[in-house]
């Protein structure tokens, strides 16, 4: 209940102080209050925002769509706790409709588009002769934290005869899910003969995608000629197996 409450205490606090400045904002322009009238009746802009994703560095990109402008300049106005936030762009010609990919940084948690101790994010289109669009909040969907990929790869993959025993690197990049909350991922390396590596936690922090994790095996001159593997086994959050990366031992 007092996470709620104060959720619609911070609506408020964005609604309001949004229309003050965009009040402020339409003051400025030099078209006069009859015409600014006018122009305003024959026109209801309008715009919404969707495919909202983080970027990492409290910044976030979506799509803006406006319809209902008079044709002229658009000005994307973002505003969070009182302040006038950077985004890109910001200022652009339009005929009347737009499509825009927006970057907006401000004060984000990850998953909520917005800190717990921050109003939401609020963005508002500015249009010729003062017109203005309604507001939209910026949100984007959290998904679960899981492990979707495991790509395994090996340098390098042939045993060079005449060596008496030789180091080949292993590497597997692990892909998650994107816009996810973050979490722990248990892993192991198998490998061909048997060996099974203990198992390894790591914490992956929230809204990364890629964790590329590393093992070696060292082989000697006697070791009998034939393929060798090592694979990536996922254990946690979900249980996901990677490909085998193999290398030849020729002689």
């Amino acid at each position: 209940m007092f996470r709620l409450t104060t959720l619609k205490l911070s609506l408020f606090s964005a609604f309001a102080t949004l229309f003050l400045m965009v009040a402020m904002l339409a003051s400025t322009g030099t078209a006069s209050a009859h015409t600014s009238s006018q122009a305003t009746a024959s026109y209801h802009a309008h715009i919404f925002a969707m495919n909202t994703v983080p970027l990492g560095g409290d910044c976030e990109e979506t799509q803006v769509f406006g319809y209902g402008f008079a044709p002229g300049f658009i000005r994307l106005v973002a505003i969070q706790d009182g302040q006038i936030l950077p985004l890109a762009p910001h200022k652009f010609f339009s005929f009347g409709s737009f499509s825009r990919n927006v970057i907006v940084c401000g004060l984000f948690d990850w998953g909520y588009g917005y800190g717990w101790n921050h109003d939401p994010v609020v963005l508002v289109a500015m249009g010729p002769h003062g017109v203005h669009s309604n507001p939209v909040f910026l949100f984007y969907q959290v998904s679960q934290f899981t492990v979707t990929n495991i790509n395994a790869w090996v340098s390098p993959t042939t045993y060079p005869c005449g060596q008496s025993g030789v180091t080949f690197n292993f590497s597997a990049t692990i892909t998650l899910s994107p816009n996810s909350t973050g979490g722990n991922i248990t892993y192991s390396w198998v490998r061909s003969d048997g060996a099974t590596m203990a198992p390894i936690t790591i914490s992956v922090p929230a809204g990364q995608t890629h964790v590329t994790v590393f093992n070696t095996w060292t082989l000697g001159q006697g070791a009998p000629a034939g393929s060798y593997w090592e694979q990536v086994v996922v254990t946690g959050p979900n249980s996901i197996t990677s490909n085998k990366a193999t290398f030849t031992k020729p002689c």
